[in-house]
């Protein structure tokens, strides 16, 4: 915490100096303030004064975080089809990839790519629309989708790395990862990933990493059954979300996590991120965390944590790493309406509710409106996932758990079945004709109109980049 917060807390009265102490301070400490020590207390609280006095009491500005990204929305963007499911070549979605310049990848078929290779992203100005592809949709299998560039959408993909093959020893794959470009122009920024499914990680479902990394939303997305036992180098694992040290300005809101053993997310240090109204079933040792670490800015607001089969018995709604005051200077951690197990309101484990916690949202996001609660099963239940109106096999499957209080961390996907994926029986749906020009009514083109549209169509929510209605779009598209 700030200093001058620890100063003025410990120059409260008696009372309330020894409710803080005995939650953050080592134990020494908690003999001498039990047992006295009159002149080396005056000292102290002298001390204390001045160190108070000399800071400023006003709070630092929240961090604003999330993303505007357009992706290749632009008035260059150039439309790319997607036209088979093959690792590579004329056609395939890696081809599309190495494209230059703004563009928007749809797809005329749906189906599973079974990669040969990790799936990378490294030209900037790329949505790849997974909305636009008939049932069952887009399924990557046996390899990571890894992005390290910037102004980047991804919406409504399933991505499933594990592989019946090994991958090389040690090799830690995440399903997607967002990785800072250290060679690149600018900074790695705005990335979007809404409405994803990722699952059967043998690292993180998503990583977030690098320092330079900032702006990313995470949205409506279902992040589940990250692998426990599964060859990470590092042994027992299944983790389902790192916000890496000092990644800045990221929004995890209105996702779904399930049996994931930890990091249901995990807000690293020196990060900077709003946590919000995300719903963890059967998490195992943790569920929404905060490592600790210099400088962090966290808001952890209206998540849920409802336990499951292989959770922890002393679970709580969010845990911070080590003592806050002494091994956290300078973090500002807000949390609010954060409630775990059979709806009892907890503000975090080892007796959190007695920690300086900061008083106002040290994040904030223009992107996503807080909803309370009480109302987040009812949101991801109905939205979170790739295609939550037509959810397929698996994550049918692993939604229901949720319900029926079934489920479990998993070593491999063998265990329940693997996924089987068949490919489309129907024809595209048609993209709009004269697709840059200016939709009727709006202020989208009739493309913008489009993925709107499908995006609903398949389960997703408004949102900031679609606030219309279906009925509104449908009029839009009909105008000439």
């Amino acid at each position: 915490m700030r200093i001058c917060r620890l100063a003025k807390l410990l120059l409260q009265p008696a009372r309330s100096v020894i409710r803080f102490v005995y939650v953050s301070v080592p134990a020494p400490r908690h003999n001498f303030w039990k047992h006295g020590g009159a002149r080396v207390r005056i000292a102290a609280s002298l001390s204390l004064l001045a160190m108070w006095l000399s800071c400023s009491i006003a709070s630092a500005a929240p961090v604003e975080t999330g993303t505007a990204a357009t992706g290749g929305l632009s008035k260059s963007t150039k439309i790319i089809h997607v036209t088979n499911l093959n690792d590579a070549g004329f056609g395939s979605l890696r081809e599309a990839l190495k494209k230059e310049g703004p563009r928007v990848i749809v797809f005329d078929i749906g189906g599973a790519i079974e990669l040969e290779s990790d799936l990378r992203i490294e030209k900037p100005n790329v949505t790849i629309a997974g909305q636009s592809a008939p049932a069952p949709g887009i399924t990557f299998h046996g390899h990571s989708l890894k992005i390290r560039t910037s102004n980047v959408v991804v919406q409504h993909i399933t991505v499933r790395p594990w592989s019946a093959m090994p991958h090389a020893k040690g090799d830690q794959v995440d399903a997607i990862t967002v990785i800072a470009c250290e060679t690149c122009e600018s900074p790695s920024s705005d990335i979007l990933l809404e409405n994803v499914s990722v699952s059967w990680s043998v690292d993180e479902a998503i990583g977030l990493w690098g320092e330079n990394l900032k702006r990313v939303t995470v949205r409506n997305s279902l992040i589940a059954e990250a692998l426990r036992n599964a060859g990470h180098p590092k042994g027992v694992h299944s983790m389902g979300l790192l916000i890496g040290t000092k990644v800045s300005g990221v929004e995890i809101a209105g996702n779904l996590f399930i049996s994931n053993l930890r990091r249901n997310p995990v807000v690293g240090g020196g990060a900077s991120a709003f946590v919000a109204n995300n719903f963890i079933y059967n998490p195992g040792r943790n569920s929404v965390h905060v490592y600790k670490g210099a400088n962090t800015r966290a808001s952890l607001i209206g998540n849920v944590t409802k336990k499951g089969p292989d959770t922890n018995d002393k679970i709580t709604a969010f845990q911070i790493q080590g003592d806050l005051a002494v091994d956290s200077p300078e973090a500002e951690i807000y949390a609010a309406d954060n409630h775990c197990c059979d709806d009892q309101l907890s503000s975090g484990g080892n007796g959190l509710d007695s920690l300086p916690l900061a008083s106002d949202p040290a994040t904030v996001s223009k992107f996503w409106k807080v909803m309370p609660a009480q109302d987040v099963w009812a949101w991801v239940s109905r939205f979170a996932g790739s295609r939550p109106a037509e959810r397929g096999i698996t994550d049918m499957r692993i939604v229901s758990g949720v319900e029926s209080g079934g489920g479990k961390v998993i070593d491999s996907p063998l265990e329940v079945g693997g996924d089987t994926v068949p490919p489309s029986s129907e024809p595209p749906p048609q993209l709009p004709s004269d697709p840059l020009a200016p939709a009727g009514g709006g202020n989208k083109t009739r493309l913008e109109a489009w993925l709107c549209l499908r995006h609903f169509e398949v389960g997703g929510p408004r949102t900031p980049q679609c606030p219309e209605s279906l009925e509104e779009l449908h009029i839009y598209l009909s105008m000439p």
